[in-house]
């Protein structure tokens, strides 16, 4: 996994409940609910919860689906990337944190690039 795990409570944490801990941190979207809500908090606009009571795998699985498809849109690495069955599983552990930081790649990392050279613009003037 490229960033340490506490980096990456510490972050998911700031955006979920209940927080999770380094033993369970992979557990933090198994129900589609969290991970739909993070994403659409991440993504203000978008709408991709479908089952507000992901009681059962049937309400659960098109939450994790629904919430897949903006992440796929986004050009994630395919091996950071769980079937919507793994996520709701919870397992493999590694490939659950391993999408965890894509995640945080993808949505906090890349954009903060992205206007890195927008903010130093005054630097090059001087």
């Amino acid at each position: 996994m490229g960033r340490p795990l506490r980096i990456l409570l510490r972050w998911l944490n700031t955006l979920v409940q209940p927080a999770r801990t380094v033993t369970d941190a992979h557990l933090a979207f198994t129900n589609g609910l969290t991970l739909c809500l993070l994403l659409e908090r991440l993504r203000p606009g978008a709408r991709l919860i479908r089952f507000h009571r992901a009681c059962t795998r049937g309400t659960a699985l098109p939450n994790i689906e629904s919430a897949l498809a903006l992440v796929w849109s986004h050009g994630p690495q395919h091996r950071a990337m769980p079937s919507a069955e793994q996520i709701l599983d919870g397992a493999p552990r590694t490939l659950l944190l391993r999408f965890t930081d894509e995640l945080y790649t993808l949505f906090v990392v890349r954009p903060a690039l992205a206007r890195l050279p927008a903010a130093t613009r005054w630097l090059h003037r001087v």
